[in-house]
């Protein structure tokens, strides 16, 4: 009984596995947040790639702008990413719930430009994509992290920093 459990939770993992490709795509190759936005079905897999490896330095990269957060600014930021041959890369906002979110956008996608072309080099071009950025407002935890710890905390994500993309 104990095999034919373990079998069957290998199964259920597995086809999750195959059935999601990305967090912003769904199956047929739409962006999930706003649908009207396309990739070929065929490059999703590198698109995972880069999704894995080079979301989170961008994630790491993007300052929520100041005067955004203290005016309560939230929103989505959608960029177009092309990648040509000959490693020459584009992007653009082609989606912006508010032309304040954007210059941090833009600095975090130039930064990532070389992680972008290492991660391609092997990938068939060109390849165009588009990825979502949210911005959130959460609600700060400064006074009440201070109580708990008796200190001033620090806080990181060890998932993104684990996965942020070592350069050669």
């Amino acid at each position: 009984m104990r095999i034919i459990t373990i079998c069957f939770l290998l199964l259920l993992i597995s086809g999750s596995l195959v059935g999601q490709d990305s967090n912003v795509y769904d199956n047929k190759g739409k962006l999930m947040i706003d649908t009207t936005y396309v990739i070929a079905i065929d490059r999703l897999e590198d698109f995972r790639i880069i999704e894995e490896y080079a979301f989170p330095s961008i994630y790491n990269l993007i300052d929520y702008p100041r005067l955004a957060s203290e005016n309560g600014i939230l929103g989505h930021v959608i960029v177009k990413i092309k990648l040509e041959s000959n490693n020459i890369i584009n992007f653009s906002i082609v989606k912006s719930d508010h032309s304040d979110l954007n210059k941090s956008v833009n600095f975090a996608i130039n930064k990532s430009i070389r992680e972008f072309q290492y991660l391609t080099k092997d990938m068939k071009m060109p390849f165009e994509f588009y990825i979502p950025i949210k911005f959130e407002i959460i609600k700060d935890t400064f006074k009440k992290d201070m109580v708990k710890n008796n200190a001033i905390t620090i806080k990181a994500s060890s998932e993104t920093l684990e996965k942020e993309f070592i350069k050669e």
